[in-house]
């Protein structure tokens, strides 16, 4: 397993208005340093902090309401055609 040791900084900034971060708000792997960093780092990104107590393994028992928080998040940006 690589270590990644720094944030890709140019990729995120080309790609900025296609991301959403999520952070984990109790996650050991990710601290919340992380996500104060990035926020700082690009205010103007689509970046959240946890808030509904998910853990960073959260496909094993939320994986359900994870799903659902994405479609909402995305469906705006989903458009579909009839042919």
């Amino acid at each position: 397993m690589k270590k990644v040791l720094e944030r890709d900084n140019i990729t995120i900034r080309k790609n900025l208005e296609k991301l959403i971060f999520y952070y984990g708000a109790t996650d050991h792997w990710c601290p919340i340093q992380y996500y104060l960093d990035i926020k700082k780092d690009f205010p103007h990104g689509d970046i959240r902090l946890c808030e509904n107590g998910f853990r960073h393994a959260f496909v094993l028992d939320t994986g359900r309401e994870v799903a659902k928080m994405v479609v909402e998040w995305i469906s705006g940006d989903l458009t579909t055609q009839v042919l």
